[in-house]
């Protein structure tokens, strides 16, 4: 990726379906932050659109978390890890005021959100079900955005679990205990039925 611009969900108003996945460069978890565009391949289809998103502040890092990485969360670090792993797809800071996290509500990174055509929430929560290539048994947004290709229903609509609490920026103001660092994730959001099916609720 050689463009750095600013993005809206009008950017994105010609695809079917629209796939956004809350991920970070620091932690070990994220899988296709580290692995590059080829992991990303099985939900990237003619129909989708496909944006990741980063909601973590880069002073809200500690720097023992530093030490299981080759980069932080910043801008800067961000258009090293699209470069190294040849992203084809957009690759978004939020870090400096997690206005877009803050409206979305993921509890983890990564965190998956697949809207349909109408741009219903129609999945909420991980890519697959193990961090470790070798153990994935269940692959549910990729299983999402078949169905929604397909015309049917969305068999899994939410998961439970997610693997890694956001760095959001009140850890740095308020001290580590307010938010987790690389722990598995206990929270989930939730497809929001009272919204029409249009939003996310926390757990």
């Amino acid at each position: 990726m050689g463009r750095w611009e600013r993005y809206s969900l009008e950017s994105f108003r010609d695809a079917d379906i629209l796939v956004i996945v809350f991920t970070c460069d620091h932690c070990p978890r994220p899988r296709p932050t580290r692995t590059g565009s080829s992991d990303w391949r099985p939900i990237q289809r003619q129909e989708v659109a496909l944006v990741a998103i980063s909601p973590n502040d880069p002073a809200a890092v500690r720097l023992d978390e530093m030490g299981y990485t080759d980069l932080g969360d910043s801008l800067d670090d961000m258009k090293i890890r699209a470069k190294d792993m040849e992203f084809n797809f957009p690759y978004l800071y939020d870090g400096a005021d997690q206005k877009v996290a803050l409206a979305y509500g993921p509890v983890a990174t990564p965190h998956v959100f697949v809207f349909d055509r109408a741009r219903k929430l129609r999945f909420v929560g991980r890519i697959d079900n193990s961090d470790d290539p070798k153990r994935v048994t269940s692959h549910e947004t990729q299983d999402a955005i078949e169905a929604l290709v397909a015309g049917k229903p969305v068999a899994v609509e939410q998961t439970q679990d997610v693997w890694l609490f956001d760095q959001m920026g009140e850890k740095a103001r308020v001290g580590a205990e307010s938010v987790a660092g690389c722990s598995e994730g206990k929270g989930r959001s939730r497809i929001d039925r009272r919204k029409g099916n249009q939003g996310a609720r926390q757990e």
